[in-house]
């Protein structure tokens, strides 16, 4: 591919994501002037970007978002439908929601939420991880990490384990991906061990510098934030689900049978659940960074020379301390006991033999329509492997 076709294929790409002509210009180094004879050659104009749609087809895609994820709003709901390539115009989405879910839209209208101030340079300059404990009482632990800059999730795993190898691991993965960041914030919990050793021993990074910053829950708050949003929209429904199997004597905590059984089924659907959530999550838009989406705000960076932060040891300002990096001194209500431990004890629960028979007659990783289908395979799961006893 030439330049010209890679440009050409960059001010596609841009469009879809909803970036002005100015921006655009900026990042791929040419005049505003030019970006339109490009764009008008090529015939990309921005209401071409939206998906031809029916209002039939639209309210279907919307009642199948909302039947999911039945707190989630507009921002949210379109970030959805951009991920999946359905492109619509706000007018057209928020007649949508009125006829599909009135009832959401009135009680969306009574919930007020607080703004925190926050400020790094750019992309990698600090990432929050943090582990999830919303569905400890069923042995599994959501681990998770987010860009502070653009608010882009750079890991985001369901497991059945709370080691700081696990994290560590989730981690890696992460550098892999998006690059190595400057610096991390986390609380002081003994699951982030490793990261801490790993990312202060590396040659890019190193002690005295502030490379692993470790402090308060509350002063978390990028993570804090955005296990808001996952629990909403994901976890609160497996939250409900696994109560009432609870009620309903399908599910007992002290049987290792039984969370063997629900593991085995729920925790691969509950990591394509939050893969879902991730690729919402970075289409949606953020009314306190100017109405961008995460994705944006992370390619406009890297697009404006930001990649170099993952190849220099940045320090920080002369009037700031690692303590206080990343956080709002006018927000610190909420105390939590950072000094918790949450181990998980390991399920044991087949031999060998018996879970060869399971995995030939249940395969793995099932993909199901919804969180109920996945609890009435449970169930049936739970069945066969009593029977092996």
């Amino acid at each position: 591919m030439d330049s010209q076709d890679a440009t050409e294929k960059r001010i596609e790409e841009f469009v879809k994501m909803g970036f002005t002509n100015k921006e655009m210009a900026d990042m791929l180094d040419i005049s505003v002037t030019t970006l339109k004879r490009i764009r008008l050659s090529l015939g990309i104009r921005k209401k071409d970007v939206t998906s031809v749609v029916t209002d039939a087809e639209l309210d279907e895609c919307v009642m199948a978002y909302v039947q999911t994820n039945p707190t989630d709003g507009e921002v949210m709901l379109k970030g959805a439908l951009e991920s999946k390539g359905v492109y619509v115009t706000r007018e057209r989405l928020q007649k949508a929601i009125k006829r599909v879910n009135p009832e959401g839209v009135e009680e969306r209208k009574r919930t007020t939420l607080k703004r925190r101030e926050y400020c790094v340079p750019g992309p990698n300059a600090l990432w929050h991880i943090d582990g999830n404990h919303k569905l400890i009482r069923w042995r599994i632990v959501v681990h998770g990490g987010i860009d502070g800059y653009s608010r882009i999730p750079v890991f985001l795993k369901c497991s059945t384990t709370n080691t700081s190898e696990q994290v560590l691991k989730l981690f890696k993965e992460a550098v892999h991906e998006h690059g190595l960041p400057q610096r991390v914030r986390s609380d002081k919990g003994r699951e982030n061990v490793l990261v801490c050793d790993y990312i202060t021993q590396h040659a890019l990074r190193g002690p005295g510098r502030g490379s692993f910053i470790a402090g308060r829950s509350v002063h978390n708050q990028r993570i804090e934030r955005l296990w808001r949003d996952v629990y909403k929209s994901c976890l609160s429904t497996y939250y409900t689900l696994f109560y009432q199997l609870e009620d309903n004597g399908l599910l007992d905590i002290c049987d290792e049978v039984d969370l063997f059984c629900l593991h085995y089924v729920l925790i691969p659907e509950i990591n394509h659940r939050l893969n879902s959530f991730k690729e919402t999550y970075i289409h949606h838009k953020i009314r306190t960074a100017g109405n961008k989406t995460p994705l944006q705000l992370w390619t406009a960076s890297m697009c404006n020379g930001f990649p170099m932060i993952s190849l220099m040891s940045m320090p920080l300002d002369e009037d700031e301390t690692a303590a206080d990096y990343g956080i709002d001194h006018l927000d610190e209500a909420n105390e939590e006991d950072d000094a918790i431990i949450v181990n998980i004890p390991e399920t044991n629960a087949l031999s060998g033999n018996q879970l060869q028979e399971l995995t030939a007659n249940f395969t793995p990783n099932q993909k199901f329509r919804d969180a109920n289908e996945a609890c009435e395979y449970y169930k049936i799961v739970r069945d066969f492997v009593k029977a092996l006893q």
